[in-house]
């Protein structure tokens, strides 16, 4: 669900073979963001794709994406673009 659902702060749900996981956060305060869902699924790709276990992928993949989300870039009236600086993990 990441930030579509009302209220004051955000969630994301996992299934998995032998269970199920809530992620819950802070919302970030701003005009809404474009490609989050995108670059999470992305980052948990990236992250399985080297051997990082599935939790540990989403939970990098998580705190990647918030780092891109605070660092992001407004143009014009419209969502905001994330952007992370830095080439680190």
């Amino acid at each position: 669900w990441g930030g579509h659902l009302e209220g004051e702060g955000v969630m994301d749900w996992l299934a998995y073979g032998t269970g199920s996981r809530f992620w819950h956060g802070e919302r970030l305060v701003g005009s809404g963001f474009h490609g989050t869902g995108c670059v999470l699924a992305t980052a948990i790709a990236c992250g399985l794709a080297v051997g990082v276990p599935l939790l540990a992928a989403v939970e990098q993949g998580r705190v990647w994406l918030r780092q891109a989300m605070v660092g992001s870039v407004a143009l014009g009236c419209g969502q905001r673009l994330l952007w992370r600086t830095g080439c680190d993990s």
